[in-house]
Order: C-alpha cells, then structure tokens, then sequence
C-alpha cells in the first residue's frame, strides 16, 4: 500500500527574519489593513493596546487591496518609518 500525503513541501528559502524587538517603548508600529470590514475594528482595538500597555509610541495605517500585494514603493516607506509592522492577510 502507498500513502500518499496531500501536504506541500516547505519551500527552501535563505530569507532571515528581521530580529525581534526587545521593547516596545517609543516605537512606531505599522498596520496594513487590507480592507476586510473586521481589519479596522481589530486594529483599533490592538493600537490601544500597543500604546496603553506597551507604549507604543506611534502607530502608522496603510491600507491595500483585498486582492493584491503591498506595492513596494508603500512597503520601503514603511520599513524606514516602522520598528515594526501587522499586515492583514486573506481572511
């Protein structure tokens, strides 16, 4: 008998993370809301979270098509404004 599992591959990639953030104090934190009607309710509520409980010290909107990537020049704007950034993704 073979088995045969429907499950894909991880893809090999030599990308690195970017390095986690010790504190949160006194950073900006972007949000790309990609326009899903629950992605603004929910940001609202985590950028009051960010800056009350872990003091954020600015929080940066873009929004993006439902359907399509960030385009490169908005995401280079925001990885030189940005200590860190929370996309949405498909919902």
């Amino acid at each position: 008998m073979e088995l045969l599992t429907p499950v894909a591959e991880r893809p090999k990639t030599t990308a690195r993370l970017a390095p986690r953030l010790d504190d949160l104090t006194g950073k900006t934190v972007g949000f790309i809301d990609n326009g899903w009607w629950s992605m603004r309710l929910l940001f609202d509520m985590l950028e009051v979270d960010l800056k009350e409980r872990h003091g954020v010290a600015r929080v940066i909107r873009q929004d993006k098509s439902k359907s399509s990537p960030v385009p490169r020049p908005q995401l280079e704007a925001l990885a030189k404004e940005c200590d860190a950034v929370v996309t949405a993704l498909g919902n």
